[in-house]
């Protein structure tokens, strides 16, 4: 760089100026136009920040790309010439990379759900398949990007490939629970013992699955906490997919004092049989009990068995929570006591 004028840096300077400028216009057309065309092909507000990340990617390229062919006329000497051009066309491989990275994160989803849009099940194989597909596309993109631009900065290429081969055997058993859990992924993904928003139970975890990845699944347990299971044993584990069922049963028990009267019981077990015939929270129409279950010195033990939606299931505590509320106020309003703790 020495061997530059100060007329090749003022020229440098004006054209760096005038790139940012370029650059700043073109990712608001090209964020405009991508905003719109998104919207109407997935007929959905696509995510701001990743339009403006995508836009912005190639704006730059763009950029770059018109820098490398306006370079000529700055007549700089020949080295820095070549310098410069090389430096800018691995920076459009690479902003090109990058979009490319984004996009992927834009699109993917709602690809595939428009692929799968014909089948009946195709919204929950979409949500499980995207992840993988974004995954795969994006590893795909930076390996090429990565090795298209080190080989405009000249760095030798197919050594390192070479030299990746040469250490594959290495790699192949130093990564076999990797290879256990990609296996484990396409188990998953083929059987379909789950999708994405099933509520399952492993020997590892309860809960929703939120993601399925090409490593591990995560899911959100009752309490709010993310759990990873990886996908090979997940795969070779016993799971209780529960989001399958249509309704979940509930049951518990109230022990009612021995010398309560016979018409207090009645008039108890009779409000609480019409108290879950009119709550919202039990499905209607499915099985549901409230019986004197035993009669014995320490009481009088009613049974109350119901069934709530399936989906409902995380709520299954509070339900019952409400419920033993409203067993309090019946008992209270029916002249009947709990039986008391015997020592």
């Amino acid at each position: 760089m020495a061997a530059l004028t100060s007329v090749h840096w003022i020229m440098l300077v004006t054209m760096l100026a005038a790139s940012i400028v370029v650059a700043w216009l073109l990712r608001q057309l090209i964020a405009s136009v991508l905003k719109r065309s998104v919207k109407r092909l997935a007929h959905q507000v696509p995510d701001v920040l990743l339009v403006r990340s995508v836009a912005r990617s190639l704006a730059l390229m763009i950029v770059a790309e018109i820098d490398s062919s306006l370079l000529p006329s700055l007549k700089l000497p020949d080295a820095v010439s070549i310098r410069v051009a090389t430096t800018l066309d691995g920076l459009a491989i690479a902003f090109l990379a990058i979009a490319l990275y984004r996009f992927v994160d834009l699109v993917c989803a709602r690809a595939v759900v428009h692929l799968m849009r014909t089948r009946t099940d195709g919204h929950e194989i979409a949500e499980t398949l995207a992840p993988l597909v974004a995954s795969t596309l994006k590893v795909l993109v930076a390996v090429v990007g990565i090795m298209t631009v080190l080989g405009f900065l000249g760095v030798n290429v197919a050594a390192i490939i070479t030299g990746l081969s040469i250490g594959g055997a290495a790699l192949a058993l130093a990564s076999q629970d990797t290879v256990k859990n990609l296996f484990g992924s396409l188990v998953i993904i083929t059987d379909r013992p789950f999708v994405v928003g099933d509520w399952i139970s492993t020997p590892g975890a309860e809960g929703i699955v939120r993601e399925i990845g090409f490593r591990s699944t995560r899911i959100v347990t009752s309490t709010g906490s993310l759990i990873t299971l990886s996908n090979g044993k997940l795969a070779d584990a016993t799971i209780d997919n529960i989001g399958v069922k249509k309704r979940h049963q509930l049951s518990t028990a109230i022990t009612l004092d021995g010398s309560a009267p016979k018409a207090g019981i009645e008039t108890f077990v009779e409000r609480l049989r019409g108290y879950l015939a009119e709550s919202a929270e039990v499905m209607q129409g499915e099985p549901m009990s409230v019986t004197i279950r035993e009669i014995s010195p320490a009481g009088i033990i009613v049974n109350i068995m119901f069934h709530i939606r399936a989906s409902r299931q995380p709520e299954a505590a509070g339900i019952l929570h409400q419920l033993h509320l409203m067993a309090l106020t019946l008992a209270d309003e029916a002249s009947v006591t709990l039986a008391k703790a015997t020592s």
